[in-house]
């Protein structure tokens, strides 16, 4: 999506919110979640009542949130996205892996970026050590363009 696109679904989804939380019954139906693991959800799920400022409600045992919540907060994610690591390409992710590499090592070497974990903010990197899985909160990612 472009930023355009972007910025237009977020609108858009605010607006649904508001209107879908006028509805009697705001249930999403677990079907939409079929290709979630639990761990994706709890940690979704999480992620909304800190963004909500109610992180005592969360509670692994009951993994459902109102139509409109889910709405609202998917907005908020698309409206800062580098918070939220959505808009980044896996092009930014190498950039700025490399530049990070440099920061902690005082040389990126050779590395070679095999996989995007969105869900859970990683990218598997192989390095003359092998294989690993690296966090990418580790690495403190910024926008293009930012200081």
């Amino acid at each position: 999506m472009n930023v355009k696109e972007t910025e237009l679904l977020k609108q858009i989804l605010k607006i649904a919110s508001r209107d879908f939380a006028q509805h009697g019954c705001n249930d999403v139906d677990d079907k939409l979640f079929t290709d979630w693991t639990i761990e994706e959800r709890e940690k979704f799920v999480k992620e909304y009542h800190d963004y909500n400022g109610d992180p005592e409600e969360f509670d692994r045992g009951y993994l459902h949130l109102p139509d409109f919540a889910i709405m609202n907060y998917l907005a908020h994610k698309l409206a800062n996205p580098v918070e939220n690591r959505v808009m980044l390409t896996l092009a930014d992710i190498k950039e700025e892996f490399s530049q990070w590499l440099v920061k902690i090592s005082g040389d990126a070497g050779e590395y070679r970026i095999f996989g995007y974990d969105f869900f859970n903010e990683r990218i598997l990197v192989e390095r003359s050590c092998g294989m690993e899985w690296v966090d990418l909160s580790k690495c403190k990612f910024i926008s293009k363009g930012s200081a």
